[in-house]
């Protein structure tokens, strides 16, 4: 992520302004941490799910697809968000927030992408704990 991005990024989650949701990038409700960084950033339009109606799916520019839980590989790897994540690490600051945090039996290595879907949707951490990990790692 180009420091630039990661300083909308980081002020986009800790801002206060985005609700946090699980499940998806964007519902009615918020927004999950990667659906802020794909809204902050400007990554793609918002078009309303005709199947379940508050939901949202980001059509990303470059890939011209609709997703709702992720982001687009090409995108992943724009933002270096396809990188391994150096879990150890990673984990010793998430303890800091969830003292008993274990990453799931069997992880051995994470992209960006999966690992922030796993510490906001499995983990509950904050938007303000998400960027504490950006922040320092990514």
């Amino acid at each position: 992520m180009t420091p630039e991005n990661k300083t909308v990024v980081l002020e986009a989650l800790r801002s206060g302004r985005y609700a946090q949701i699980t499940g998806a990038l964007r519902d009615t409700n918020g927004y999950c941490s990667l659906g802020v960084i794909a809204e902050a950033l400007e990554l793609c339009e918002w078009v309303p799910s005709v199947e379940t109606p508050d939901r949202f799916f980001g059509r990303f520019q470059d890939e011209g697809l609709l997703l709702d839980g992720s982001l687009p590989l090409s995108v992943a790897k724009q933002l270096g968000l396809d990188a391994q994540v150096p879990i150890e690490a990673v984990a010793v600051t998430i303890r800091k927030h969830v003292p008993d945090f274990r990453w799931p039996a069997g992880t051995y290595e994470f992209t960006w992408n999966t690992a922030l879907t796993a510490m906001n949707d499995t983990h509950r951490l904050s938007f303000n704990q998400i960027a504490d990990v950006i922040e320092e790692y990514l």
